[in-house]
């Protein structure tokens, strides 16, 4: 699981850099004949991103029927680790709209834009949340945990920000549940 969560995350920061550094070139390189080579990076990181991201829901999927250990430590962390990612993500979506908006005859584009980044970073939540939400499934139904502990956590894995909350419930849970585990041996 960690050998493929850890490249996914660093190609999204890879991605987010390339198109960070593609946008702040100067506009007189786009007029040239080379003009895509300058997306190149952008597409390439993006790509291996996407298809990391794939095996990532797949391999998450699978994870329903036997979970890796400490699951929910490791997305925990992955979560930790993919906010400042959110952040500026956020924080370019408003750039690049506000932008666009300013310019009324591709106002329309902006709007385009700012829904490819909210579907793109919730793409994003959803592959790191796909471990937990399999996770809580696979706990319930091995009867570890009631449904009703669990319901909060799962629905919270949905939602920006409370996903990295709902990550943080599931490891409280855990190490709850851990150390009465150890109480009662």
């Amino acid at each position: 699981m960690k050998k493929l969560l850890i490249p996914f995350v660093v190609f999204i920061y890879l991605m987010q850099i390339s198109f960070i550094v593609l946008f702040s070139l100067p506009l007189e390189l786009f007029d040239s004949q080379y003009a895509l080579l300058l997306y190149i990076p952008v597409m390439v990181t993006g790509s291996v991103a996407a298809v990391l991201g794939l095996v990532n829901l797949v391999y998450g999927f699978l994870q329903i029927s036997r979970p890796a250990k400490d699951v929910y430590k490791t997305i925990m962390i992955i979560k930790l680790v993919l906010m400042p990612f959110f952040i500026i993500n956020f924080v370019l979506c408003v750039l690049v709209a506000a932008c666009l908006i300013m310019l009324p005859f591709i106002a329309i584009m902006g709007i385009i834009l700012a829904l490819l980044f909210m579907l793109m970073t919730y793409a994003i939540m959803i592959v790191t949340s796909v471990y937990n939400i399999c996770y809580s499934l696979y706990r319930v139904r091995t009867l570890k945990h009631g449904f009703f502990g669990m319901i909060v956590p799962f629905i919270f894995q949905f939602f920006f920000v409370l996903d990295c909350v709902g990550s943080i419930l599931f490891y409280i849970k855990e190490q709850n549940n851990w150390h009465m585990l150890r109480r009662n041996v």
